[in-house]
């Protein structure tokens, strides 16, 4: 085998299927810096040059490899393996994606929504199942849906990767939907606690914490509100009467109290998720 042949293979095997086995680091769109594939090449082959590389792409029957328009960036056009995003890949994506993620990424999430973190993007998924399959890399998996609809009226540009996976750039929590708890504006903020403070008795284990609670979460299904305790971290899961006045039980509305959010996620949230999405995470 010729070294063009053994050149040509190389760079289409990084290019397509495992830019990391030449140390060269790939952007999601399938660039690598021309650069840096050609000091990985000259690590095995002496003094190939770009003109080179130009050359034998030329050579082909079929154009392999494509660069950027001042030639800094060089990618494969075709026969990957991996999940990048090739022209005219940006679309219409389903009305509801999903993104699977660890409970212990939960608030951090509910507190600055969905970040690219490493990536250039935030990638989501078409179906449950496969958000559930990649959640469960990362621990004890919930599930995030995202309503496309809102956000292509917002401007956002979705692209679908070879491998159905779709991206878009950082989604805040406001667009996030935790089934079956969801997140509120600052209206409802302000609302479901006047409401909560017309309900509570004297006796009521949150009376005298009114000015320190914050509501992070509620459910449009049975009225269940979720508060955070901003003075000690703790969380009250209340069911409100929406009755407008105490009642003469000193109890109600009823309330759940948890040590911490995490301990709310843990001894509810995730039972409450797999009632709704029937999760095998066994």
């Amino acid at each position: 085998m010729s070294d063009k042949e053994q050149i040509s293979k190389l760079i289409s095997y990084w290019l397509r299927h495992n830019p990391s086995d030449g140390n060269l680091t790939m952007d999601e769109f399938g660039w690598v810096p021309t650069e840096c594939l050609l000091a990985a090449l000259n690590n095995k082959y002496t003094d190939t040059t770009l003109d080179d590389i130009v050359a034998l792409n030329k050579s082909f029957d079929k154009v392999r490899w494509e660069f950027n328009e001042d030639r800094a960036s060089v990618r494969a056009t075709h026969g990957h393996s991996m999940s990048i995003i090739l022209p005219n890949d940006n679309g219409i994506p389903p009305s509801v994606l999903y993104h699977g993620t660890s409970a212990g990424n939960f608030y951090n999430i509910l507190l600055k929504g969905l970040q690219p973190m490493q990536r250039q993007f935030v990638h989501l998924s078409a179906n449950i199942q496969t958000a559930v399959e990649v959640a469960k890399r990362h621990g004890r998996p919930i599930i995030i849906e995202i309503d496309t609809e809102i956000l292509s009226k917002k401007g956002f540009i979705f692209y679908q990767t070879s491998d159905n996976v779709w991206l878009t750039t950082a989604i805040s929590s406001e667009y996030l939907s935790f089934e079956p708890w969801h997140t509120v504006n600052n209206e409802e903020k302000d609302g479901l606690l006047n409401q909560l403070s017309k309900e509570v008795t004297q006796q009521h284990t949150l009376t005298d914490k009114l000015n320190k609670l914050e509501l992070i979460l509620r459910r449009h299904d049975c009225d269940d509100a979720l508060f955070l305790d901003k003075a000690n971290g703790k969380v009250y899961e209340v069911h409100l009467t929406w009755q407008g006045r105490q009642t003469v039980y000193p109890n109600f509305p009823k309330t759940k109290t948890y040590s911490s959010f995490t301990d709310w996620v843990n001894s509810e949230f995730i039972s409450d998720q797999d009632d709704g999405y029937l999760l095998n995470t066994n």
